[in-house]
């Protein structure tokens, strides 16, 4: 009994320690990093030191990330895939140079 309870705290606390040393790579992932191999490389080679860790953990919550991150109201009447109406300024400077502002938009 007391061998299979050291084996369970003994495996629980080994991947419980994995995951925390994989934790940069794991937040640069779930961020979407452009440079998560990075971050991945950092994590393995310099993490066992505590300032690779770090420095992974930094990078991968400072790269720029393809997550977008800001939300816009939905237009009304607008469907995804289809283009987005064109704004007033937009519409105001095709009608001072002179063009018909129905070539621009396409439905």
């Amino acid at each position: 009994m007391e061998v299979t309870v050291t084996l369970a705290f003994w495996t629980s606390l080994m991947l419980v320690v994995v995951v925390f040393y994989i934790l940069p790579t794991v937040v640069a992932l779930i961020r979407q990093v452009d440079k998560w191999a990075l971050v991945l490389v950092c994590n393995l080679l310099g993490g066992a030191t505590g300032v690779g860790w770090l420095a992974a953990l930094i990078l991968s919550v400072s790269l720029s990330s393809r997550r977008v991150t800001s939300w816009t109201a939905p237009i009304i009447g607008y469907m995804p895939g289809q283009m987005a109406p064109p704004d007033d300024a937009y519409l105001a400077a095709i009608v001072r140079k002179g063009d018909n502002p129905a070539h621009h938009w396409r439905d």
